[in-house]
């Protein structure tokens, strides 16, 4: 059902689509195959297809019939889909596929009224996948020699047909190979005797016969119907959901009487056993499972029943049973026996039953066996007796999660090495170290425990503990101290204490010492104990921790030199979240800004990095070769990618590579002013050649130099997807050369948001904050010099390409020039500005920041230019007027912003910026709270925006927002004294600064990012408004500008504090006005 509800879905979103034009199969390269893509397009006969194809995809059609006639010759292919036609039934004539002989895969399925020749599959002696599922076919298809070519089949899915009888036919014996036989929910009722006589020698990794009819209910099976099972092997059988009672099923083994089941499923048989206070069925007893004590079988899954009662001798059927899972049943009472004659049991699953009380009996009968592993979560366990599980000596792993044991296990379990009691109701820990001396994983979480003191003299006995889960317990005492402590070489690694009243304890001067000797302690957390303060010397001895976690708590700062004896604090996934209550009662969320900051996974997940390795290369081909085709449409099939061969050229990476060559010169010349950076960790501050303007000149004379020595700047053009290839070849060398020269810098100088442990995320993020060859600092570098000018020369190209071939440029590819280029222009002239963005003060330089600079913004932000020459748009004079105001608009918001905020920071007193209104902080910096700050708290964002609408359509109202709040901003942080922002409003903060609330800061809280997206519509609105192509970069810049304002949010919380929360409420904006 679910594969048709799905099916279904996918035809629905391509129907429209396949309404709109003539349907062609999409072609594209996956993992080295050519695919063939005709789906859900109404296809009513076979399409022209590619020669080269190996997979073909033709669900979703309309095909009624298919005939030795309807493929070309197709040898290349392997793997065709037929499945799911549309037209109501679907034939397959004789020797249908014998131009295409050689495929290994074929879906039939889901076609509900298949015809099939008997000679349909004839010649496909390459075959290793068949899927006939959901078709309507009856047992004929098993017995009609249908398969008799099909020498290499190992996969055979029959599933949901009308198939009553299984009784392979004599073809069957020439499918050595077949491994997978799928007959799930069929209507097979019986299979005796001879019916399975052309399987015999085979080896079956699967035979899945559930949600069938079998039942066996009456009597005379037991005596005529011999086993059909002889001479064959099955790893796996399933019969589960099939209408057994007890009866029926003891009748069904013994039939299956002899034959070899490794792994067998009874699943959801609703009708075996009693059920909770029912007496109107059969229990299961000693002679239910006797069939099959010489089948071998080694696991047996019982699961999702009915079970009550376990009898005496119950399983002594199964001698050979390794696994035993009857999870989910109802079971309340095992006799002493029941287990009996499990002699090599290693594992058995009794979780989500309805026990209450284990006594000495209950596992008497698993003393004998090996077992290893013993599942009784979620019962109802309230009461084990002494002893009760003396005998699994063998026990490594005791699960007791969910019950309501009130005190610990007594007696002895010395093999036992994980044991989890969270969610039940002990009290204390007494005696849990006679239990076992090997515990490595102890789980206490969820329960009543009080004295810390106490749980720390117990634990003394069990040396080997590395895991301790004490979570959410009751502890918030400490018992005077006693002669016993923790050994002080404990290899406790793991601890966590959240979830508790550690506060009381603490603040009443108790168990300070708690830690002292667990100088192998690698994770601690704390969190959620109510903690204000924490203890001087709390975390003495704690020489090797790397994660603490001491979030949702209400301290509003940490005593000096807190972390003074630790040797390696290194950041985690744990934010150290700290709240603070007012007497009001509303809570506060400043964040305390610690020597050594803890780091969380700012973009998801390690598994979301490494998609987006691989995602952001595939968006830059997706959209470059989209932008090549007639149609531009993002809704199409993506094209095939060239062949690698076609995207390698030596030439252009060498010209690649003498263009940041030429870039890094001009970075090294000692032209324009050194300038020192923010302040680091470690106190120090970076020197940075302040040039880029420079640079830019120079180069610009160097292309002017080329373009008359006969430079063919349209190069560029022509060769674009392979210099976009050579890029990310850049890209990805640059990013392991700098994970491999991070995994030597020392500690100091890796980046917060990079240093998470994990080395696919920080290959992404980047380890290092500032790497540097000598003075040389590679992230400074690349994040305005040979992207950035690269850019600019990407766009100059396009407009060359198009006057060859138009004669002149047009109206549209002249905006888009010139709004580009302002941006770059200005970027260049505010080089300083960037000294404070979060890509140098907080970032790592890696992957992320290394593919952005070197291939995404390049080939990506020009690709309004690429468009124009690939599908001119002619653009009126007042349209242009129009966009050349909303760029205008973006860039002063954008500047403006910009510039008071890095005034601002730079020197507050800045006469430009004293009118400013300000918040204080608790770190002594302000807070911006007017001005465009004061307006929305991020109006540079807001400036990016528009001038992104603008380059898209293009761009003024956008520049001028963009530049006006960056020209506040920087202003202010320079000097706040500077009459350009001397009437701006400010906020003191506690650590002396101030933050803007008036101006452009106090319109919103970032307007430079709103004139940035205000330019960035205004570049793509010159590209019309027939294609979505040429906007992808507004709604990119969007997304990123809102997920950096968020990082941004973060970042100001934990170094403002509660001034920054001040500030929120004065400027509640964050980029769009009224909107966000």
């Amino acid at each position: 059902m679910l594969r048709h509800l799905c099916r279904l879905a996918l035809w629905l979103l391509g129907s429209s689509a396949a309404l709109a034009d003539v349907q062609r199969c999409h072609a594209s390269r996956v993992q080295a195959s050519v695919v063939s893509s005709c789906q859900a397009q109404h296809h009513e006969t076979l399409p022209e297809i590619d020669p080269s194809t190996q997979i073909l995809l033709l669900n979703f059609n309309l095909l009624s019939n298919i005939s030795a006639s309807s493929f070309p010759r197709l040898e290349r292919l392997r793997k065709l889909s037929l499945g799911c036609q549309l037209g109501g039934s679907l034939s397959i004539g004789e020797k249908a596929f014998e131009k295409v002989a050689n495929i290994t895969f074929l879906d039939l399925g889901g076609n509900r009224k298949l015809s099939l020749q008997p000679t349909a599959l004839a010649g496909l002696q390459q075959l290793e996948v068949l899927l006939l599922d959901a078709n309507g076919l009856d047992e004929t298809v098993l017995e009609g020699g249908y398969f008799q070519d099909l020498v290499s089949l190992k996969r055979l899915d029959l599933t949901g047909n009308q198939i009553k009888r299984l009784r392979p036919d004599s073809s069957f014996q020439g499918l050595k190979l077949l491994a997978f036989l799928q007959l799930r929910l069929n209507r097979i009722k019986t299979i005796c005797g001879e019916d399975l006589t052309h399987l015999g020698g085979r080896h079956l990794s699967l035979l899945d016969l559930s949600s069938n009819l079998l039942s066996y209910r009456d009597p005379w099976y037991n005596h005529s119907c011999p086993s059909p099972f002889r001479n064959i092997t099955v790893e796996t059988l399933d019969v589960s959901s099939n209408p057994w009672d007890v009866g029926s099923a003891e009748r069904f083994f013994k039939v299956m009487a002899g034959a070899q089941v490794w792994h067998l499923k009874l699943q959801h048989s609703g009708a075996i056993g009693r059920g909770f206070g029912f007496n109107n069925l059969q229990g299961l007893s000693a002679s239910t499972f006797s069939g099959l004590s010489r089948s071998r079988v080694l696991s047996f899954d019982m699961s999702h029943g009915f079970l009550s009662k376990l009898g005496p001798l119950v399983f002594s059927g199964l001698p050979e049973l390794r696994a035993l899972r009857l999870a989910s049943n109802q079971i309340h009472e095992i006799c002493g026996e029941a287990f009996a004659g499990l002699q090599h049991l290693w594992t058995l699953d009794l979780s989500h039953n309805l026990l209450g009380e284990l006594n000495t009996k209950t596992l008497q009968s698993l003393s004998s066996s090996p077992l290893l592993h013993l599942n009784l979560k979620s019962n109802h366990i309230g009461a084990i007796q002494h002893n009760a599980l003396e005998g699994l000596r063998t026990l490594r792993m005791l699960n007791l999660q969910d019950n309501a044991l009130s005190r610990m296990l007594s007696g002895r379990l010395p093999a036992l090495e994980r044991l989890l009691l969270g969610q039940n109701r002990i009290k204390d820990t007494w005696g849990i170290g006679k239990l076992s001396t090997n515990l490595t994983f102890l789980d206490l979480s969820s329960n009543r425990m009080q004295d810390l003191r106490g749980l720390w003299n117990e634990l003394r006995g069990i040396p080997a503990l590395q895991f301790l889960n004490l979570s959410d317990n009751l502890i918030s005492r400490c018992s005077e101290r006693q002669d016993r402590a923790i050994p002080k070489r404990s290899q406790l690694r793991v601890l966590d204490l959240s979830q508790n009243s550690l506060n009381i304890i603490w603040n009443a001067g108790g168990c300070v010492d708690v830690f002292h000797h667990l100088d192998r302690l690698t994770a601690l957390n704390l969190s959620r104990n109510n903690l204000q303060t924490l203890p001087e010397g709390l975390f003495q001895g704690l020489v090797s921790l790397q994660a603490l976690d001491l979030s949702g708590n209400l301290m509003a700062m940490l005593p000096d030199g807190l972390f003074q004896d630790l040797r390696s604090l290194q950041p985690q996934q744990h934010n150290i979240g700290l709240v603070h209550t007012t007497r009001s009662g509303r809570c506060k969320l400043p964040c305390i800004d610690l020597a050594v900051e803890m780091s969380s996974f700012k973009f998801g997940s390690p598994q979301r990095a490494m998609i987006l390795i691989f995602l952001m290369p595939a968006t830059v081909f997706y959209l470059l070769l989209t932008c090549r085709t007639e149609q531009a449409s993002v809704l199409n099939f993506p094209p095939p990618l060239p062949p690698l061969s076609t995207l390698w050229s030596p030439h252009t990476f060498l010209l690649l590579l003498a263009w940041v060559g030429l870039q890094a010169a001009l970075y090294m010349l000692p032209m324009g002013k050194v300038t020192e950076g923010i302040v680091l960790r470690d106190k120090s501050r970076l020197q940075y050649r302040i040039n880029a303007f420079h640079a830019m000149g120079v180069t610009a004379l160097v292309v002017g130099a080329g373009l008359a020595a006969g430079l063919r700047l349209s190069y560029i053009y022509d060769h674009f997807l392979q210099l976009a290839f050579s890029a990310l070849l850049l890209a990805f060398g640059l990013s392991f050369l700098l994970y491999f020269k991070s995994l030597f810098a020392p500690e100091t100088t890796l980046a917060p948001g990079g240093n998470s442990g994990n080395p696919i995320y920080d290959f992404f993020m980047g380890h290092e904050l500032n790497p540097r060859i000598g003075s040389f600092d590679l992230k400074y570098f690349c994040e305005l010099r040979p992207g950035l000018l690269g850019w600019a020369l990407v766009n100059m190209a396009m407009l060359v390409k198009e006057t060859e071939l138009r004669g002149s440029p047009s109206l549209a590819m002249l905006l888009v020039n010139a709004f580009q280029l302002l941006y770059v222009v200005d970027a260049l002239w505010n080089e300083e500005a960037i000294l404070t963005t979060m890509d140098i003060v907080h970032d790592g330089f890696g992957f992320m920041l290394t593919f952005g600079d070197l291939a995404w913004v390049p080939f990506i932000y020009s690709l309004q230019a690429y468009f124009l020459v690939n599908h001119p748009q002619k653009l009126s004079l007042p349209m242009a007027a129009g966009i050349l105001l909303l760029n205008g608009l973006g860039y002063c918001i954008f500047r403006s912003a910009n510039s008071q905020k890095n005034t601002f920071r730079r020197n507050p007193n800045d006469p430009r910026v004293t009118g400013l209104k300000t918040i204080p902080t608790a770190t002594g910096r302000r807070l911006l709270v007017s001005g465009w700050w004061g307006f929305v708290r991020h109006p540079n964002y807001l400036g990016d925006l528009i001038m992104a609408l603008a380059w898209s359509l293009p761009c003024g109202l956008g520049y001028c927002i963009f530049r006006s709040a960056n020209s506040q901003k920087n202003t202010f942080r320079r000097n706040p004294n500077d009459p350009r922002v001397t009437g701006l409003k400010t906020i003191p903060t506690a650590t002396g600064r101030r933050l803007l609330v008036s101006g452009w800061w106090g319109f919103v809280r970032h307007p430079n990012y709103l004139g940035d997206l205000i330019m960035a519509l205004a570049w793509s609105l010159p590209c019309g408004l027939t294609h979505v192509l040429p906007y992808f970069y507004v709604f990119y810049f969007t997304v990123l500008l809102i997920h950096r304002e968020a990082r941004d949010e973060h970042q100001c919380l934990r170094k403002y504090g509660l001034a920054w929360q001040e500030y929120c409420q004065r400027v509640p904006y964050r980029i769009f006005p009224y909107l966000y």
